[in-house]
């Protein structure tokens, strides 16, 4: 479950188009419906200053239930390796402080934890000060009102939270055994270090991971990565202007490691230790894989990173193979040291970029520091190295901050930089391009979602069956940038696609997903509509843009440039069947609107009708009771069978003549004279013998693979035609019933493409829409956790159990709503009585 508990959320910096909420995952969304127990399993935080003025008035010092002072706070997956001893500051030494003469970046000493990226990110956080001042609130200290308790503020998914801890820290013979200052008694980045823990699940839940990650978390900004073996020529420009902005700078050398393993040679992601799935002999590292063409069993597995899929159906993409994962993970890449004292396979910070006259030549410079607050670059432009004595002007020593101590802090040349670097990282506090010469004021259109297996986890394009269903999300781009030096009409944009809670759950061996994203033009017959694009559109259209590749980090991010139009973009992951929540953000420098397409909620009706009968327009629908989530939807004033479904019932049923002259089937005859043996003097049936006449005609179909209507199903059926609440049947009812499931057995039958007896929950969609009923994407996700069996499959009685529900709930909604409005308000009778008769 997300993190819910002592959290205050605060006032957000600025305001975008509301989310659409995750459905069922998390903290309760708007859909009371769905979420009507989650008060029974979730615990409502209070703010910081609530619990400090209890702890005052009750003099005590709190204790964090949430984030309780036990080994499982520290490590989840293994006993500790050493004794250790939580105390509070005051018991490790005296007079402690929050912070002593200011924040810096050298009161970041990296401890026993492997979270350097983090680190990283500390650092690079102390030299912006209002970024600080928000993450670390100054409104707290040891001194009067001390009562034990803490807070820190983080941006998360979306929303900016506050997070509290208590001043328990872990120890080992008194001294902290994670992040530290070099002041012995001071303690802001080990209380930081600690809430950033809690709201991952553990210290164990930072070991290992990307510093954007960390960066996005501090400052709510958008990152951009760059592969220093193919940089921008203008790269030193770009950083230059990165620390002009104060934007936040993370990199590391990526190669070098060693797979322990197979003992090949690969690359290692930012501060990671990887982890190696064991699978055999197999290495299934992504970033290891990449240049060695691993496939799985999967089929149409792309081969390599950047290439391009050319399938029959016309799709393109770039994909990389995915990560196998099996049951359990071994370190793969260890930090190693250069002989320049660089260390491989570890986050550094960027705290300077600048340029120096050293012999009447000018030199570029970059400064980085190691989270370890020791262990520095030896080279050129080290702390002790020769140029610094060859400078042109002394005073440039004290602008550069030069300092001859080994504090972890060193500068190196620009060229040095990109010569043993691999990767840079930027978080920009706007979108602004850094290559730009001009600030913009960027719009951001911000949107919650989820992949939810067996209905919205379609994969990617290379499972062109379910790639259709994921989640789909309409961008409007209505106005091209102004640019007078270029004369092409394109609008400037970033997709920013983030997995959420996926660290939070490593306790329970989630990992990261392998996620990538994709942007269609939507076809003309399709725009200013809200309809979920059908599975058509992407086997015949080629992608616009997607993201450079799958890969399984926290947020996969790109800037592009298209015309103004209506695009859709498809967020996925790289196999189907994966559950997961995610954030998108669509970032651009005019207006732009990006919502979800969630579609209309209504019944179909033939259009030959619609022009005969010239209905008035329909209205939305807007449940008035709280209970429900709001929403735009749609339905017809009376519920009809699909033009698809009448044409499956005219070819699966042709009629003949009976001896009254009416057209009726031989078949229904037989029924009216079964009807009439079952039902006896009354000419009506009940639920046991509705099963028993439905059941005897199934058996004629040995291809449905059916082994009978349970009961309960047809108790339904029974209460969805009973108009007098007799708890049976006429012979019309049952005959309105009758043809209802002939017509569902055959749309049944055509979804059942290989006669198996069962559909899957991604066919469900089609077969509903078939059946004459238009969902959105929350109700398609609810019934096919409620009718779908473990393997996502639909069998022929949940198929009809699921329509008769359908069918049932959409004419007693056209019942209540009397003056066809779109409105309907029930008192708790009429409620109870709609939902337990059903």
């Amino acid at each position: 479950m997300p993190y819910t508990f002592n959290i205050h959320k605060l006032p957000q910096p600025r305001e975008g188009p509301k989310p659409s909420k995750p459905l069922i995952h998390g903290k309760p969304p708007g859909n009371a419906i769905v979420n009507r127990s989650a008060s029974l399993v979730s615990s409502k935080g209070k703010s910081f200053h609530q619990l400090h003025k209890e702890c005052v008035e009750q003099g005590v010092l709190f204790q964090d239930p949430d984030f309780p002072a036990i080994p499982s706070s520290i490590f989840h997956s293994q006993s500790l390796p050493m004794h250790l001893e939580w105390k509070r500051p005051s018991e490790i030494c005296k007079n402690p402080r929050f912070v002593v003469d200011g924040c810096h970046r050298t009161d970041i000493l990296q401890g026993e934890l492997g979270d350097c990226w983090v680190l990283a990110a500390f650092s690079c956080l102390t030299m912006n000060q209002e970024l600080l001042t928000r993450v670390v609130p100054t409104d707290q200290d040891f001194g009067d009102g001390y009562a034990g308790i803490f807070h820190f503020q983080f941006w998360r998914f979306g929303e900016w939270v506050d997070v509290v801890v208590d001043d328990r820290l872990p120890t080992c013979r008194n001294q902290l055994v994670f992040v530290h200052s070099m002041e012995r008694n001071e303690f802001w980045s080990a209380l930081l270090e600690k809430a950033y823990a809690k709201i991952h699940g553990s210290y164990e839940a930072l070991k290992g991971g990307n510093t954007t990650e960390a960066m996005e978390d501090f400052t709510e900004g958008v990152t951009e990565c760059y592969e220093l073996r193919k940089s921008p020529k203008y790269l030193f420009k770009i950083m230059k202007k990165a620390n002009l902005r104060q934007s936040l700078m993370g990199c590391s050398i990526e190669q070098g490691g060693v797979c322990w393993q197979c003992g090949t040679s690969g690359y290692a992601a930012l501060g990671l230790l990887h982890s190696m799935m064991v699978d055999e002999r197999q290495c299934v590292d992504h970033a290891h894989n990449a240049d060695q063409n691993i496939h799985d069993s999967d089929p149409a597995i792309a081969a390599k990173e950047g290439s391009m899929i050319n399938s029959a159906n016309g799709m393109d993409g770039a994909v990389v193979p995915d990560v196998i994962r099996e049951k359990s993970t071994k370190p793969l890449m260890a930090e190693s040291r250069t002989a320049m004292g660089l260390v491989r396979n570890h986050a550094y910070a960027v705290t300077g970029v600048d340029e120096v006259k050293s012999l009447g030549k000018l030199n570029q410079l970059v400064r980085l520091r190691n989270p370890w607050g020791h262990v520095e670059w030896i080279g050129p432009w080290s702390d002790n190295s020769k140029e610094w004595e060859n400078i042109d002007d002394p005073e440039d020593k004290k602008h550069l901050q030069w300092q001859l101590k080994d504090d972890g802090e060193f500068w190196m040349a620009f060229e040095d930089f990109k010569r043993n670097f691999t990767k840079l990282e930027i978080c920009n506090l706007t979108p602004d391009a850094l290559s730009d010469e001009h600030t913009h004021k960027w719009t951001v259109s911000t949107s919650e979602g989820r992949w939810v297996r067996g209905c919205s986890a379609g994969g990617c394009r290379n499972y062109p069956n379910t790639f259709w269903t994921n989640p789909q999300y309409r961008l409007r781009l209505y106005e091209e940038d102004d640019d007078p030096d270029d004369d092409e009409v394109l609008c400037s944009f970033i997709v920013a696609l983030m997995q959420k809670h996926r660290r939070r759950e490593a306790r329970r061996r989630v990992t990261m997903l392998t996620i990538g994203f994709t942007i269609y033009k939507v076809p003309e017959e399709f725009r200013d509509k809200k309809d979920h694009l059908p599975k058509e559109v992407f086997l015949y259209n080629k992608s616009v843009a997607h993201s450079e590749s799958y890969i399984n980090l926290r947020e996969v991010t790109e800037r592009f440039r298209l015309p103004p139009g209506e695009y859709v973009i498809v967020p996925s992951t790289f196999k189907p069947h994966e559950d997961g929540e995610f954030l998108l953000r669509v970032f651009s420098e005019k207006a732009n609107v990006s919502e979800e397409v969630d579609g209309v909620i209504g019944t179909a009706k033939l259009e030959d009708k619609k022009l005969k009968t010239k209905k008035k327009e329909k209205k939305p629908i807007v449940f008035s009771s709280d209970r429900t989530r709001p929403g735009q939807v749609q339905v017809s004033s009376e519920s009809e069978e699909s033009e698809e479904s009448q044409d499956i019932k005219r070819r699966e049923h042709p009629k003949v003549d009976d001896q009254d002259g009416a057209q009726e089937s031989e078949e229904d005859r037989q029924f009216r004279r079964i009807f009439k043996q079952i039902s006896g003097d009354d000419m009506q049936v009940n639920a046991a013998e509705l099963q028993n006449m439905l059941n005897k005609a199934f058996r004629k179909y040995p291809e449905l693979k059916t082994k009978g209507l349970a009961f309960d199903s047809c108790r339904s059926m029974v209460a969805l035609m009973d108009t007098d609440a007799s708890g049976k049947l006429t012979l019309p009812e049952f005959k309105y019933m009758w043809n209802k499931i002939k017509c569902w057995k055959g749309i049944f039958q055509q979804f059942d493409s290989d006669k198996s007896g069962s559909m899957t929950s991604y066919e469900l969609r089609l077969a509903v829409n078939a059946a004459g009923y238009q969902l959105n994407n929350q109700l398609y996700q609810i019934i096919s956790m409620r009718y779908a069996d473990e393997n996502l499959n639909i069998d022929f009685d949940n198929f009809i159990t699921c329509l008769v529900r359908l069918e049932g709930m959409f004419r007693a909604f056209q019942a209540f709503d009397t003056d066809d409005d779109g409105i309907i308000k029930l008192n708790v009778l009429e409620w109870l009585q709609l939902t337990m008769y059903a």
